[in-house]
């Protein structure tokens, strides 16, 4: 009976009290396509991995696979397929993902000559409807005129533009000063005002400004004799020209406003003009014409500065912030930083002398720089930054809000997203909101300039209520962003729908932890059909976010056992990474890095492992070479991809290249930790506790308990601050110590652990049941095995009937996943029923247990031994006699048991010994 109380406490919790040998039930079944019904079938072999040998199914279907030493939630690996000739798998996914101590097993076999029948007949009826259906949208696609749909979509891509910058260059033109404007230049400004747009443009188009204005300059250069009158024309035509630019902005005419903004950048060669191209070329993400003409621009102002450094040096640092936005934005991260740098300390000579004038420019490359400080994991100094940034502008806001708020609500998001980065996220959500309630206020004025800033500001917050399992606080503030997404993409889609997508993937995440499978993959699939298609169009923006969705979904598809799709979009995903990583591997090798690791855990859970093995030896490989130019950013991960390998060493037996691993990795953080403890210190822990757990396969068992513990102190003081985030990792090392103490028989620590875990699991299912009620079920069962186990029998039945009150509520609400939970209970109490002398309360708990599965004939010890203690042996012998093969050592194991506890009456003796010697025969 012993086995059976291990088993039926593993089937609740993974850490919990199992005894080495283990035996797994299952049941086969033949399926008919014709009556579409199944019946129990004998005769299927299955033979298993670390099996004591194949089993065979019996005339009612059901089988036993017995193992020796073969660990909790292990996954089965067939060395064949279930095999009967001329019968296949039919349910042959939930096959590949069988473990042990997940209920009883169902193999299902079907004909497959009838299942090779009833597959060609469905590929046909769809064949027949796919054809039909293209055939019809093929035939409406020619009825269609190609150019009309090329013109709407050039329209609409127009009109997006145009919505984009109507206000700026709306701005723009109520600057012009129309007094410098002849009489014809004044007529199109007053077509143009009065709403004779299309008369407007044309006579714009006639006086061929472009062409007159080179003519005038020409002109200028070869007749000195009319230098007057040419100097006179060039500044007319000048101001003409930069009219128009803001004239073609507002009407959305993007490429006219480019070119002759060029021509000014060429032909007159000026800082200004040179300035304005290279961020007009930034703005529309033409990063190499942009790049170019910003050096352009930086070498003429600093040879400017140099003869008068007051006038010039403005100049410099503007550029220098413009030139390092486009290095940081096209991954040049130690140009980018180095150039920030040569900016603020241009602004902070500059603020010295004039503050008003030059603080905000202080903080804004502050900021900046900060935010590549966090980019690049520099977390202290960007959070030194960032403070600095903040004061200024704190200081500025108070005298003038309406200038500075904006700027002030931005630093505090980006502080923000700092602090829950770090997990200080006490701070953060402060931060937030105080950036939300400035954000809000200026929404109120001015909705189309602030409302993207306040989704933004929501996302954040969102994400750190998700992170702090704050789950309906999330899912509300997502929705709230989506719906500022959703109405802003439909005046600019090309800005916003990227927005959308990765609030999609926000949320399919949140889906995805609170286990609302179906809708995380159908956010997961939006996402990436936006992503995807707004890859085609420009694929340096886009893929990345393409290999970061198919990542996700194959997450997804790992977890719910699709191994064969999320092995195919982790390829992809590689692929993507493999191919950026050519041209720029400093940015896309860690994220590369990444993937390798999902596809090794994905090989190793579907036990191929040399190609797991290899995959974590790729990643690992890149991580130290990465750590040796930037030790900072990069140990953190090379210390994980340790840690994967060390868990796979573990896994086949390799065990002293796993615990050199796991030391390796546990140097790391232990070094991480002594400068940035909240970042690292729950790494550190979660090492402890996987060197802990090899030391206790390997039977060293007080290095063990050290290490759990020294893990367990590191929780419980990061739980202090935060318990929803740290209070689960704590359950995770008191599981594993409390079996450690259970299998040396130090049953007082293991009661007192058990209580401490019943305290926290029924702390954190008041917020979330569905995650740890079943959670609290199996500590209850621990308790009442530790009380067994000390014989207080009847605080053990306490324990049972409180586990038995939640667990049969369960599974009335969902009866395939929790009835066998109600069954393990059952067993187990109708066990220690026997010790407390109450037979028949025995007798009652088995036959209710057999209803609910009759396949589970452990329950058959417990009401045998019921009925021959009543003194019911003509009842009990028949069951002791068609049992006696599958369970004759757990009844003879029993009746040692009972002896032992002097539960079996004196008069019911002779009829024991009876029934033991014909087990024995």
């Amino acid at each position: 009976m012993k086995k059976t109380l291990a088993l039926c406490i593993a089937l609740l919790c993974t850490t919990l009290l199992l005894a080495k040998p283990y035996t797994q039930q299952g049941i086969a079944y033949l399926y008919d396509y014709k009556t579409k019904t199944k019946k129990p079938v004998a005769n299927v072999s299955l033979t298993v991995a670390y099996a004591k040998g194949p089993a065979i199914s019996r005339a009612d279907g059901t089988f036993t696979i017995e193992f020796q030493d073969f660990g909790a939630g292990k996954k089965l690996a067939f060395e064949k397929q279930p095999f009967s000739q001329g019968l296949i798998v039919l349910n042959k996914k939930e096959v590949d993902g069988w473990s042990t101590f997940e209920g009883r097993l169902t193999l299902i076999m079907c004909n497959k000559q009838d299942f090779d029948a009833c597959k060609q007949n469905y590929y046909n009826v769809g064949l027949q409807s796919v054809t039909q259906r293209y055939e019809k949208k093929i035939a409406a696609l020619k009825r269609e005129s190609a150019d009309y749909q090329q013109r709407l979509q050039e329209l609409e891509e127009e009109r997006d533009r145009i919505m984009d910058n109507l206000r700026n260059s709306a701005d723009a033109m109520a600057r012009i000063d129309q007094s410098e404007l002849d009489a014809a230049m004044q007529n199109v400004l007053d077509l143009y005002e009065q709403g004779n747009v299309d008369e407007a443009m044309q006579k714009l188009e006639d006086m061929k400004l472009g062409e007159k204005f080179v003519q005038t300059l020409e002109r200028k250069q070869k007749l000195e004799q009319a230098v007057e009158t040419a100097k006179t024309d060039s500044v007319q035509l000048l101001n003409k020209l930069r009219t128009s630019v803001d004239m073609y902005k507002n009407g959305g005419n993007w490429d006219k406003a480019a070119e002759i903004l060029k021509l000014l950048a060429d032909r007159l060669n000026t800082y200004d003009d040179i300035f304005a191209y290279a961020k007009f070329c930034q703005e529309q993400h033409a990063f190499k014409d942009a790049e170019v003409y910003y050096e352009k621009a930086l070498e003429i102002c600093q040879r400017l500065a140099k003869d008068n450094p007051k006038a010039y040096e403005p100049d410099v640092a503007n550029t220098l912030n413009g030139l390092a936005v486009l290095y940081n934005r096209t991954e040049r991260l130690k140009e980018a930083e180095e150039i920030y740098k040569q900016a603020l300390e241009i602004c902070q000579r500059l603020a010295k002398d004039n503050p008003k004038a030059y603080e905000p420019y202080v903080a804004g490359t502050l900021d900046n720089l900060a935010s590549l400080y966090s980019l690049i994991q520099r977390l202290t100094e960007a959070e030194n930054l960032y403070k600095q940034a903040l004061e200024i502008y704190q200081r500025m806001a108070k005298d003038n809000p309406r200038a500075y708020e904006p700027d002030l609500a931005e630093t505090l998001d980006n502080l923000a997203s700092l602090y829950s980065l770090i997990r200080r996220l006490t701070e953060a959500e402060e931060m937030y909101k105080q950036a939300l309630e400035i954000r809000q206020r200026l929404t109120k004025d001015n909705p189309k300039a602030y409302e993207p800033d306040v989704a933004r500001t929501l996302k954040g917050l969102a994400y750190l209520y998700r992170k702090t399992q704050r789950f309906t606080e999330a899912e509300e503030m997502y929705k709230q962003v989506q719906e500022i997404n959703h109405r802003l993409a439909k005046e600019n889609p090309k800005k916003y729908e990227p927005e959308v997508a990765e609030v999609l993937i926000h949320m399919a995440y949140l889906y995805f932890w609170t286990q609302r499978l179906t809708e995380a993959e159908e956010m997961y699939k939006q996402a990436l059909e936006i992503y995807q298609r707004l890859a085609k169009e420009s694929p340096k923006a886009f893929e990345t976010h393409v290999a970061v969705t198919l990542n996700y979904l194959a997450d997804l598809y790992s977890k719910t056992q699709r191994f064969t799709e999320a092995e195919e979009m982790y390829k992809q995903t590689l692929e993507i990474y493999q191919r950026l990583a050519k041209d720029n591997p400093k940015a896309y090798e860690p994220v590369m890095v990444g993937t390798l690791g999902n596809l090794a855990d994905l090989y190793s859970d579907t036990q191929r492992l040399t190609e797991a093995e290899d995959m974590y030896k790729q990643a690992l490989e890149i991580f130290q070479r990465l750590a040796k130019d930037n030790p900072k950013v990069f140990k953190p991960d090379m210390a994980s991809a340790l840690n994967n390998l060390a868990n796979l060493y573990s896994d086949i037996q390799r065990l002293t290249e796993a615990e050199d691993m796991y030391k390796q990795a546990l140097e790391i953080y232990q070094l991480m930790a002594k400068d940035n403890p909240k970042a690292y210190e729950l790494d550190m822990a979660n090492t402890l506790n996987n060197l802990a757990s090899l030391y206790y396969k390997t039977q060293r068992l007080t290095e063990a308990e050290e290490m759990y513990k020294q893990a367990l102190e590191i929780q419980e003081s990061l739980a202090k601050d935060n318990p929803i985030i740290y209070r689960p990792h704590a359950l995770n090392t008191l599981h594993k110590l409390s079996l450690l103490y259970f299998n040396a028989q130090r049953f007082a620590e293991t009661e007192d652990i058990c209580k401490q875990t019943l305290e926290i699991l029924q702390w954190l299912a008041r917020n979330d049941p569905k995650t740890y009620e079943p959670e609290v079920v199996g500590e209850f069962f621990n308790l009442a095995l530790v009380y067994f186990n000390t014989q207080r029998f009847t605080e053990a039945n306490e324990m049972y009937q409180q586990a038995q009150e939640i667990s049969k509520r369960l599974a009335k609400e969902n009866p395939e996943q929790y009835v066998p939970y109600a069954v393990t209970i059952i067993c187990g109490q109708a066990f220690n029923a026997l010790f407390m002398k109450k037979y028949s309360e025995a007798e009652q708990l088995a036959r209710e247990g057999l209803s609910l599965d009759s396949t589970q004939h452990s329950f058959y010890t417990n009401l045998a031994a019921s009925l021959l203690l009543q003194g019911r042996y003509n009842e009990a012998e028949p069951i002791y006699r068609q049992y006696k093969d599958e369970l004759k050592e757990s009844f003879l194991d029993d009746f040692e048991q009972f002896k032992a506890a002097g539960v079996i009456p004196k008069e019911r003796e002779e009829d024991v010994e009876k029934i033991k010697r014909m087990l024995k025969e």
